[in-house]
């Protein structure tokens, strides 16, 4: 068996937040892109938006292949980390494109709220990693996890 499938009963509650995290995010992405790029905009109307705005249209098949390729991932936990950053482009573009409409993301044209959202929440789930069920994990970043646990450990050392 795998070093890196993980017994129902060992998972923490924060390894159980970070699969609910995952998820969340994974699925959104898979709606955002199967539901309301390709049956409700559809992809001709996404490509029509980008090229009115000023962005090649063939961005939109760049966009949907992302996007639907992150939700996978993020699902499955495939590279969790990669995928995360892989996507932050995408949402730095939406935040540009609909800054002028102001925060709200109910605001006329869209704010850029939704966009942001995502983007904070992809780049803690970079930050904390791929938790536990993830079928191909990203390399870890020891250094940064060691640090972070040392420097409670100082605090928690400190406070007594």
């Amino acid at each position: 068996m795998s070093k890196f499938i993980t017994k129902l009963g060992d998972v923490t509650l924060t390894g159980w937040g970070i699969v609910m995290m995952r998820m969340v995010l994974g699925f959104s992405f898979l709606a955002h892109t199967l539901i309301l790029m390709l049956c409700i905009l559809t992809l001709p109307g996404v490509y029509g938006f980008l090229e009115s705005i000023g962005i090649p249209g063939f961005m939109t098949y760049v966009i949907f292949v992302t996007e639907l390729s992150v939700g996978i991932c993020l699902v499955l936990g495939i590279q969790v980390r990669w995928a995360c950053i892989a996507v932050l482009p995408i949402l730095c573009g939406a935040i540009w494109v609909r800054a002028p409409n102001g925060w709200a993301y109910d605001a006329p044209g869209g704010g850029w709220e939704y966009a942001a959202f995502w983007s904070g929440m992809l780049i803690a789930l970079a930050c904390i990693g791929d938790g536990p069920f993830s079928l191909a994990p990203s390399m870890r970043a020891p250094d940064l996890d060691r640090s972070a646990a040392s420097w409670s450990k100082k605090r928690l050392t400190a406070a007594k």
